[in-house]
């Protein structure tokens, strides 16, 4: 007796037909469909030639020795397995260790270069994330080059700092969950912890605020997410543990670079990781104009990234995936878009000024790679109507894409070509040379302590004097313990006899700088 087929049946049936599959979900209603099955000799062929593509623009321009801002003391830091400043990027200091280590080029190029590989590594998995929606190979090739050679990024990925560490940790997570997710196996779900692990022991408040890009795809699993959510989580923490006990560690050795100095507690931990020394002070004068002037930069600055015309393909993306009812997934990528800009320039207490717009310039890296990704979907959305409506082949359109990524290329090369680049290396090389026999060098400002660091500690330029930082930060050679009272402040019970009259000298000649905070630092001398 045959038994006709209930509407469930008939339903799942049109479905298989129609390449697509139901996913338990316990509160939303979406089909998802199936990601593109990938062929990998060809496919692997593409993401490893856009691996290496990436990763020699980025060879051939980066500086081949110490830049400004933060790169001398991550340099610094790394190469001898230091502390850096909070909350203290253990993962960046123990691979930027590893890469100083490789035999060929200077410290500094090392380095750099690990922040080149992380931003090569950033493109390969939005390749991969492309491949599998469109499976349209010229898209996954453009997309991320386009990225990877925007401004913002790519000034990002020639130096020594976190960003794209942070962004390749978090679009590597999200490949991990979708292939957990598309495969069903346990192995692909705890990698992908482990990697989000790891991403907290770089740059958590960033890795947090990328993360709503991770809840889709988790989600879509339904019971078997929540089924391993807890060792997962499990995973996460202790990946990011080790490695912060590993810093703890290391700050009781006293290495050269050790920002706040031994950390002795529970207390010192916390006030270190949760950056507490960066909240604003009471004197912070950031007023809603402020924020709405931030705003007013950060799409103006989104829009330029991938160009005018990739930003407008971009938001054309985004309306397809609408349109395509990827709802759920799109949600998770603008909460993502909009923490990693719009929410974070609430949280920050910055002054609308050059200096501070500085500071906030690379914050937004997870913003961009995620424009990249919306690009991807406007081009692929792009050549399907055009092939469906002119029946011809989209070569033209790769053609135009291709052209609009030689142009960003030499447009944003004339300010990142910057192999020659040795404006810090000079300036800290005169500071140093012009120091006497045996003297006491004290640093206040990052622009100064930074590249002195990197040729003192690293090139092994001028050994002979001692190197010091007027707040008591960043050396582990300090005058006191910034943290501890004030009555433990005795610089005169560190600084040999015959070398004070120098120091008060050093202090003479730069109190201006210093400020009056400073004016007790010197007083026992």
């Amino acid at each position: 007796m045959s038994m006709r087929p209930t509407h469930k049946e008939k339903r799942n049936s049109k479905q298989a037909v129609q390449g697509r599959e139901t996913v338990a979900r316990p509160f939303w209603k979406q089909t998802q469909r199936d990601p593109m099955p990938l062929n990998f000799p060809r496919d692997g062929q593409l993401l490893l030639l856009l691996g290496l593509l990436v990763c020699t623009v980025y060879g051939l321009s980066t500086p081949r020795t110490v830049m400004l801002e933060d790169d001398g003391l991550f340099i610094t830091a790394a190469s001898t397995a230091g502390v850096a400043h909070p909350p203290g990027y253990p993962l960046f200091v123990a691979l930027g260790w590893l890469a100083s280590q490789v035999p060929f080029g200077t410290v500094a190029w090392r380095v750099h270069m690990l922040s080149g590989c992380m931003g090569a590594l950033t493109a390969m998995c939005i390749a991969w994330i492309l491949l599998r929606k469109t499976g349209n190979r010229p898209v996954a090739f453009l997309a991320p080059l386009l990225l990877s050679v925007s401004e913002h990024f790519w000034s990002q990925a020639i130096i020594a700092d976190v960003y794209t560490t942070n962004t390749a940790l978090l679009f590597l997570t999200l490949v991990f969950l979708q292939e957990a997710v598309a495969n069903r196996k346990t192995e692909l779900w705890m990698l992908a912890a482990g990697f989000y692990g790891l991403g907290l022991a770089n740059h958590w408040p960033l890795l947090l605020l990328g993360s709503p890009i991770l809840l889709p795809s988790a989600l879509s699993a339904g019971r078997d997410f929540w089924k391993k959510a807890w060792y997962l989580l499990l995973i996460a923490l202790a990946t990011a543990g080790i490695l912060y006990g590993w810093m703890v560690w290391r700050s009781q050795m006293n290495p050269v670079i050790n920002f706040y100095g031994p950390i002795e507690s529970w207390e010192h931990f916390r006030h270190y990781i949760s950056r507490k020394g960066y909240s604003p002070s009471e004197t912070s004068a950031a007023t809603a104009v402020d924020k709405l002037l931030y705003m007013s930069y950060f799409v103006r600055e989104a829009l330029m990234q991938l160009s005018v015309i990739g930003g407008g393909i971009a938001l054309w993306g985004l309306v397809t995936r609408f349109r395509n009812r990827w709802t759920f997934e799109v949600a998770g990528e603008c909460c993502a878009f909009f923490g990693s800009s719009f929410f974070l320039i609430l949280l920050l207490p910055l002054d609308y000024e050059s200096f501070q717009i500085a500071i906030f310039r690379p914050y937004p890296l997870v913003a961009y790679a995620i424009l990249a990704l919306w690009f991807g979907y406007g081009l692929d959305g792009l050549a399907k109507e055009l092939t469906q409506k002119t029946r011809r082949s989209p070569v033209l359109l790769y053609a135009g894409t291709a052209l609009l990524l030689l142009g960003l290329t030499a447009w944003n090369g004339r300010l990142q070509y910057r192999p020659n680049d040795t404006f810090a290396a000079d300036q800290a090389k005169v500071r140093l040379e012009m120091m006497d026999e045996s003297a006491i060098l004290i640093t206040y400002s990052d622009e100064d302590t930074a590249p002195i660091a990197y040729l003192h500690f690293v090139e092994n330029l001028r050994p002979d004097i001692r190197l010091l930082n007027g707040q008591g930060l960043v050396f582990g050679d300090r005058l006191f313990h910034p943290r501890r009272s004030q009555q433990e402040k005795d610089p005169a019970r560190s600084v040999p006899g015959n070398q004070k009259a120098g120091l008060l000298s050093c202090y003479r000649n730069n109190v201006g700088e210093f400020g009056d905070e400073a004016s007790w630092l010197f007083q026992a001398v």
